[in-house]
């Protein structure tokens, strides 16, 4: 048996002896593991054997690792934004993890992860933040989509408005949207993560 599959057969035993799914519903998925590849858990959320919200938590019982969507609302807040000055949108989607806080003293950096266990996306964030440890905490991918919008939207915002202030000063946008001679309203953001304008000179 290969490691995936003992990996694969792990998660569903976790599922099996909670009573999320039945030895049925596992020998299914597990079957089509075999001929078609991918991961276990969710293949059996594909099938509609289990929750999402259940799959990710027994995903972090599976890599013994902290379950952090229930305090996401609070994660929202606290999130270190300077941790994503040197980091694409495309890196953080590519290994579906994030970084959230870094505790230099300790050498360690805290990421928030919808896809555990991948060894590629540890090295990663060792060597990009300079630490000896990183601590996964688990999330829902639908949770970690939610936190990227909002990171990149505001970076993305900022960087429109006080980047080009540092090279150009004459015509940067900070110069234009700050000045006396022109006022200017921000709507909220919207749901998927725009914002508008107002603005009269």
């Amino acid at each position: 048996m290969s490691q995936r599959e003992l990996k694969g057969e792990r998660i569903g035993q976790i599922c099996l002896i909670e009573g999320l799914i039945t030895q049925q519903q596992l020998d299914e998925a597990l079957e089509i593991q075999k001929k078609q590849g991918g991961r276990i858990g969710w293949i059996l959320s594909s099938l509609g054997f289990i929750k999402r919200i259940e799959l990710f938590r027994v995903l972090s019982r599976h890599y013994d690792l902290k379950f952090a969507t229930p305090e996401y609302d609070s994660i929202k807040k606290e999130i270190d934004k300077s941790l994503f000055e040197g980091i694409t949108k495309d890196e953080v989607l590519s290994r579906q993890a994030i970084p959230y806080k870094k505790n230099v003293e300790e050498g360690k950096l805290i990421i928030l992860n919808s896809y555990p266990g991948n060894e590629r996306t540890i090295a990663y964030f060792k060597e990009h933040f300079s630490v000896k440890h990183i601590e996964e905490w688990v999330i829902t991918d639908l949770d970690f989509v939610d936190l990227v919008q909002q990171v990149f939207a505001q970076k993305l915002a900022d960087d429109s408005i006080f980047g080009l202030f540092y090279r150009e000063p004459d015509e940067s946008a900070y110069r234009f949207f700050f000045s006396e001679a022109s006022d200017f309203y921000c709507l909220p953001y919207s749901p998927g993560g725009s914002f508008h304008v107002l603005f009269s000179t």
